[in-house]
């Protein structure tokens, strides 16, 4: 890797936004592009648009390259620009119940390395544990420190943005109240962003997924947990308190009320893939952990099918709840849930159109876990440019 030390610089903000403008330009493009070309997209001068260019190419930011498609051609050859992959580097990480998931990307977002880090009894969810599994990954891939730009985390929980702290963990509890961002920020000196679970997943089947140039769509994860990230008009939807797309507190019937608060709303107590896979063990007499197995028996056993049926039909009450109040375009389904889910979809749109008349396409998430690293770097790469002027231009 490339470690070459970085020139000092200290350009004005304008043109700190005219850097981050063409590095932007050239990530986003599908090809190579000229000191010309640059300066018509972003309305630049051509001696600013050599100024910056040259400055960026002293930083390995950027790559000057032949056109290749004018290899057999007479005569000298335009000089062509492209962005170096290397320039910098994020981390999506994944904070579950029993591991840390930590993936290593490039500039635009590709994976170079995913791994996974189990808890065990003397570090189990430490800062100094998850610092130390960052350290390990990055030391392994020979990642330059000046080079990192930004950490992006999510989390299965309630995170509070103004005040960057975790304050609502159901399953995964000994992350609450810890300062995690500040934490990160000091001992790597990049962005660090958190979301939860869900909002990253929408983020990920957004940038990746069934929902890619969908401008209103939700994600809903059916596991041990029940909630919902949300597009509205092309942006992530938190609400208030960011507590927006916590479904798993819908009511589907007046039986289902609670008389007091609780930790999991009543939707979710009551269709966690947790309790699901329990009743099916005691109710049917058989053991199974998880829903991989459990097709085999829907097929061979009516009255295991019968209860899926009766438990998609309250799902499908909260699809139609989502539908009527947001109007997405698509809801797509993610979590332990989806695998068995993925066999009835036809029979959920069919009693949805039957009760609301503008009608979501339902499909279900191909990314699995996946998903949530995914969303954790797409929710990095909307704001890296502003990163990697501050690490480079900024000192």
């Amino acid at each position: 890797m490339n470690n070459k030390k970085r020139k000092s610089y200290k350009p004005l903000n304008i043109r700190h936004e005219n850097i981050k403008q063409l590095v932007k330009l050239l990530k986003n493009s599908n090809k190579k592009l000229s000191r010309a070309d640059i300066a018509r997209e972003l309305s630049l001068s051509t001696p600013s648009v050599s100024s910056i260019v040259s400055v960026l190419i002293d930083n390995d930011i950027i790559i000057e390259t032949d056109d290749e498609s004018l290899e057999n051609t007479v005569g000298r050859k335009p000089i062509l620009l492209k962005l170096n992959e290397d320039c910098g580097y994020l981390l999506g990480v994944l904070i579950s119940e029993k591991k840390l998931t930590i993936a290593l990307a490039n500039y635009l977002g590709e994976i170079i390395k995913e791994e996974s880090f189990y808890y065990k009894d003397n570090n189990k969810k430490s800062l100094e544990f998850l610092i130390d599994c960052i350290g390990q990954l990055l030391k392994t891939n020979e990642i330059n420190l000046d080079r990192l730009l930004s950490i992006s985390i999510s989390f299965p929980g309630v995170y509070d943005h103004d005040q960057q702290e975790i304050k609502f963990a159901p399953h995964s509890g000994d992350w609450q109240n810890k300062p995690i961002i500040s934490c990160l920020s000091e001992e790597y000196n990049c962005q660090v962003k958190m979301e939860n679970n869900v909002n990253t997943a929408v983020l990920g089947e957004k940038w990746q997924g069934k929902i890619a140039n969908k401008n209103n769509s939700v994600y809903l994860k059916i596991g041990n947990g029940i909630a919902a990230g949300i597009i509205i008009n092309g942006q992530l939807y938190r609400g208030y308190n960011s507590l927006a797309g916590e479904v798993g507190f819908s009511v589907t019937d007046h039986s289902q009320l609670n008389d007091t608060v609780t930790d999991s709303g009543s939707f979710e107590q009551r269709f966690n893939t947790d309790i699901i896979l329990k009743k099916i063990n005691e109710n049917f007499g058989i053991e199974i952990s998880d829903f991989n197995n459990l097709q085999n028996y829907t097929k061979s056993n009516p009255k295991i099918n019968s209860y899926i049926k009766n438990t998609n039909q309250n799902i499908t009450m909260l699809l139609i709840n989502l539908i009527s109040i947001l109007n997405p375009e698509v809801i797509v389904i993610g979590g332990e849930y989806s695998q068995i889910l993925t066999h009835y979809i036809e029979d959920l749109e069919k009693r949805i159109l039957k009760n609301v008349p503008f009608a979501a396409k339902i499909l279900v998430s191909e990314l699995g876990e996946g998903v949530y690293v995914l969303g954790a770097i797409a929710n990095s790469l909307q704001d890296i440019e502003r990163q990697l002027v501050k690490n480079y231009f900024m000192e």
